[in-house]
């Protein structure tokens, strides 16, 4: 193991204390063996999924006996009979006391908990580490723009730029939608178009059908669980239609597992990408799509990113010559920007705090503070 990424001794202290010889060899080496997987992560993070794991393993089975004529368990004993004895003195204080101990117990088990619930957002995808959005960076005139969407060519015109890009994928916000159900409406607030490749970039769960092909055809739709049983129970619905109240027409693909509440985007249908006009409008002046790159084994995003400004002319400038009428190096000599960067999606939760946002994000500086 290298000396640059040792698990934290204090750790290790507390696994020797507790945990049985005859298994704490074992169970040290397999949690030296996952540490050594969270290198890539911030040293703080990998510390307390560590501490985390080592927690889970202080179980009966695993603790150490402690013998009954040890001088640890007489002493130990005796501490207790002394320490009952002034409990039992002095009842008023020892009551503020232990009231006051178990509201601090308490309160710092919640905020483990939060802290860690906050650390895991996406990080249930199986390439997390390797799945990032594009955000836009852009100025023209007096205008300012810090967005979390970009346009709708960008994905497939990177992809193609770009072999460090292994699958690339778009959503689009598209708000609620009204399904008619025999004598009633099922109402859906979350719909969100989407990519057939996005299907690839993010592995969700399937319960029913295949996401293979779910999303080529126009009107297609990929549910999550709790959509599917609100509009048909506990029928499996792959291969059914449904009708809008709008009359039109769509077909259920796939179902799938509801994404985790530690997700950064939820949503209540997926609906294909094929047939809807923006999405092959190819307006690079446009920004309206949430979209997310699978990038290939060991690629470097800052590396990546600073690929990308040797093709922003060739993409922008025809649209701002026809458009804006000046060209694209006349429009970045009089102080505009054009700039693309990619978020590890794993950051997104608690470092992402831009226009346009799938959902409302928290901050890293709660963490430090609850911390």
């Amino acid at each position: 193991m290298s000396s640059s990424h040792q698990p934290p001794k204090w750790a290790d202290r507390l696994l020797e204390f507790f945990v049985k010889g005859d298994l704490l060899e074992e169970i040290q080496g397999d949690l030296y063996e996952y540490y050594q997987r969270l290198s890539d992560l911030p040293k703080w993070k990998s510390k307390w999924i560590y501490l985390y794991h080592i927690i889970h393993f202080l179980r009966p089975f695993a603790l150490k006996r402690i013998s009954q004529n040890s001088n640890r368990f007489i002493m130990l004993k005796f501490n207790l009979i002394i320490a009952w004895r002034n409990l039992l003195k002095q009842k008023f204080y020892s009551g503020i006391n232990i009231v006051g101990l178990a509201i601090g117990l308490a309160s710092a088990t919640y905020i483990a908990i939060y802290i860690l619930d906050e650390l895991s957002y996406d990080s249930h995808f199986n390439n997390a580490d390797r799945i990032v959005r594009v955000a836009s960076e852009l100025k023209m005139a007096d205008n300012y723009w810090h967005f979390a969407v970009s346009p709708d060519p960008l994905a497939a015109a990177f992809k193609n730029e770009f072999p460090e890009i292994e699958k690339a994928g778009r959503f689009r916000n598209q708000g609620s939608i009204l399904i008619k159900k025999e004598d009633e409406l099922v109402r859906l607030d979350h719909l969100m178009y989407a990519d057939q490749e996005i299907l690839e970039v993010f592995d969700f769960t399937v319960v029913h059908g295949t996401l293979k092909d779910a999303l080529i055809e126009p009107r297609t739709v990929v549910l999550p669980r709790s959509s599917a049983e609100q509009i048909y129970g506990s029928e499996n619905p792959v291969g059914k239609n449904f009708t809008s109240i709008n009359d039109i027409t769509y077909k259920v693909t796939a179902v799938v597992e509801d994404l985790p509440t530690q997700t950064h985007f939820h949503f209540d249908l997926l609906l294909s990408m094929e047939g809807y006009p923006d999405a092959k409008a190819g307006l690079w002046l446009s920004n309206n799509f949430h979209t997310y790159f699978l990038l290939k084994e060991g690629v470097s995003v800052s590396a990546l990113e600073e690929k990308f400004s040797g093709v922003y002319e060739k993409y922008f400038g025809p649209q701002l010559q026809s458009m804006v009428g000046v060209s694209y190096k006349e429009a970045m000599a009089g102080g505009g920007l054009i700039r693309y960067h990619l978020q590890p999606i794993e950051d997104i939760h608690l470092g992402s705090n831009l226009d346009v946002e799938l959902e409302a994000n928290s901050s890293m500086q709660y963490i430090y503070i609850f911390m």
